[in-house]
């Protein structure tokens, strides 16, 4: 876990909050204002998948109706975390310092899960998903040297909408293998040749992968390299200027219906400088059967991410989250 600060606040701020509430170590994004990070991910040895999020880190401090604070001084300097200053709504014309309500904490020990706030209010709940603002998933292909390889990866996840597209953001992936146990089972996957039925590297001989996907070659179950709901196919020994064709088959879990294809293809690489060789963002979705004679209602609905608030007085800290996969 990675935290970034702003720096220090700049001119022109009087309409913003007030110049006796500032202090060196009060930093403040403006409307209309933006942020650039530039991350730079060195890997080591590791074949796989990361998936990095970014997301607003919510303060600690709380609380109640009538006593929220008009001073930042009042509220601890190690809590001053994405706070905004702004009267509510409604006739009094009072400011007070709020939390940014699509901010998250997501390791709140006092209520046992992450926490968000509700607009307009220090009211605290419970979540542990729909929270980012932004993730990057990082490719780690085997190393290419002198042939090539192939990176054909996705995710199984739970489709909550029933709508075939994978939000990453509220939807989760099915299937995680941390420390050698199945925190969850995995949903297997078959890769395939372009007829469809022979296994990819029966179909194509001078095909192979690395440790530890040789030991079960063209099968993966999903989340066994650590990442929830990823599967990643890595095949080395690509034939110079050849062509390739694959496809990838889902087992659909017994009592699970299919919100997506279960037979993903053609996928076609090609083992040259210019490529393309690797595919991602094959998903497979499915869900569990709607209950006879009930009412569906979606698992994860949490509508973090649909109010934008203009960021008035933004006290503003990212923290970051790698997930590492699985070790060469």
């Amino acid at each position: 876990m990675y935290t970034w600060s702003l720096g220090k606040p700049g001119d022109g701020l009087e309409a913003y909050t007030s110049s006796d509430q500032f202090s060196d170590g009060l930093k403040i994004l403006r409307p209309g204002e933006t942020i650039k990070l530039k991350v730079k991910m060195k890997c080591q040895n590791v074949v796989g998948d990361t998936r990095v999020w970014f997301f607003f880190r919510a303060t600690e401090a709380e609380y109640q109706p009538g006593s929220y604070p008009t001073d930042i001084n009042s509220i601890p300097l190690n809590m001053r975390a994405n706070l905004y200053y702004s009267k509510l709504p409604g006739p009094d014309q009072t400011k007070y310092w709020l939390p940014l309500h699509n901010s998250y904490d997501p390791y709140d020990q006092g209520i046992g899960t992450g926490h968000n706030f509700d607009q307009n209010s220090w009211n605290r709940g419970s979540t542990t998903h729909a929270f980012a603002k932004g993730n990057k998933l990082i490719h780690q292909k085997p190393k290419e040297d002198p042939t090539f390889s192939f990176h054909i990866c996705g995710e199984k996840f739970e489709d909550s909408n029933r709508n075939g597209l994978y939000d990453v953001e509220v939807e989760h992936g099915i299937g995680l293998l941390l420390g050698g146990s199945w925190v969850e089972p995995g949903v297997t996957f078959v890769l395939l040749g372009p007829d469809m039925k022979t296994k990819a590297t029966e179909y194509y001989p001078e095909l192979s992968y690395p440790p530890p996907e040789d030991a079960h070659p063209d099968i993966l179950q999903s989340g066994e390299n650590g990442l929830r709901g990823s599967y990643c196919f890595n095949l080395v020994g690509a034939i110079e200027g050849k062509t390739y064709t694959f496809y990838i088959r889902e087992e659909t879990p017994v009592g699970r219906v299919a919100t997506t294809a279960t037979l993903i293809g053609p996928i076609t690489l090609v083992a040259s400088d210019d490529g393309p060789r690797e595919s991602i963002n094959n998903h497979f979705g499915n869900i569990a059967p709607k209950p006879v004679g009930g009412v569906y209602m979606p698992v994860n609905k949490l509508a973090l991410l649909m109010p934008y608030l203009a960021f008035l007085g933004l006290i503003s800290t990212f923290i970051l989250i790698a997930i590492k996969s699985r070790n060469n």
